[in-house]
């Protein structure tokens, strides 16, 4: 993950704080919750919400009576009693926080297994078990998320005690509850078109392919004494030919695999962890994301 991926989930987690509990104090200090972490750590995610109008100052007018000497004296001052999201802050979050990525991630897998293809590979139910779970979830959490934020808005709008009703919050809210339940199209299926027979010069590319990646595997083995990553492996292929396809990537793995040219390993970590999910392969219902040599 990038420095700017880490902030922008960073900062989404902030966000999300911020409009579910606010009005809270810019940074947290001590055992006082704000909206981001304390010190250094918290002051480039807390300046960058500033600067784009994600958060804003939450002010009110308050009247304190003193008694001096027998006599009272009242006076009336505006203070800050905290920082909350604004309405931009909820639209970025509602753009950045919304199941649509996890329910196109599972479109796509569905897509990668033509029947065709499932005449050829039969695909491992675990990785479509894990992307459906994963979905239902994104989905779940930010359309539960969203009716909260929007319940707390409305709620704090129509209180007795709010001298000054401001809808601005409550349209943001439902802008992003709204936002967040919708759906990406599902894409027409139509049945694959038969495969091309392979031509004198597709024979000679899947060729310099294979050859190609049995020499780097064993090139990185004499390098570092392991194997190599498929995300690995497909970044220097695409060096040489920029146009090779997951497909034709898998169809070589698998050929080399089969004839005991390289030797294909398991990928030992949780499938989150995986860099590149799409190039895993699947051998005998086993994740395959490793390469190496066969002897």
């Amino acid at each position: 993950m990038s420095t700017s991926e880490q902030i922008d989930a960073s900062t989404l987690t902030c966000l999300r704080k911020a409009a579910k509990v606010g009005p809270l104090p810019l940074q947290e200090k001590g055992s006082v919750t704000g909206i981001f972490p304390a010190a250094a750590k918290g002051k480039p995610l807390a300046e960058r919400a500033k600067e784009h109008g994600w958060i804003a100052e939450k002010r009110e007018t308050r009247t304190t009576t003193k008694t001096v000497r027998g006599k009272s004296k009242t006076t009336t001052a505006e203070v800050v009693v905290g920082w909350e999201l604004t309405p931009a802050g909820h639209k970025y979050l509602a753009e950045h926080d919304n199941p649509k990525a996890a329910l196109e991630t599972l479109i796509g897998l569905v897509q990668k297994f033509t029947p065709s293809d499932n005449h050829r590979h039969v695909p491992d139910p675990t990785v479509f078990s894990t992307a459906i779970e994963k979905a239902t979830e994104t989905c779940l959490s930010t359309i539960r998320d969203a009716f909260t934020d929007l319940q707390q808005k409305v709620l704090q709008a129509v209180t007795p005690t709010n001298a000054s009703s401001d809808p601005a919050p409550v349209l943001a809210a439902l802008r992003a509850a709204a936002d967040r339940v919708k759906i990406p199209d599902m894409p027409a299926f139509s049945p694959p078109p038969p495969p091309p027979v392979p031509s004198h010069t597709a024979t000679s590319a899947i060729a310099s392919t294979e050859g190609e990646i049995v020499a780097y595997v064993q090139d990185r083995v004499k390098r570092t004494s392991v194997g190599c990553q498929f995300d690995e492996l497909m970044n220097h292929l695409r060096t040489q030919n920029p146009n090779l396809t997951v497909g034709a990537f898998h169809d070589a793995l698998r050929k080399l695999h089969d004839s005991d040219r390289i030797r294909l390993g398991g990928w030992p970590r949780m499938l989150d962890d995986m860099p590149e999910p799409e190039l895993a392969l699947f051998v005998s219902s086993k994740v395959m994301y490793y390469a190496q040599p066969a002897h």
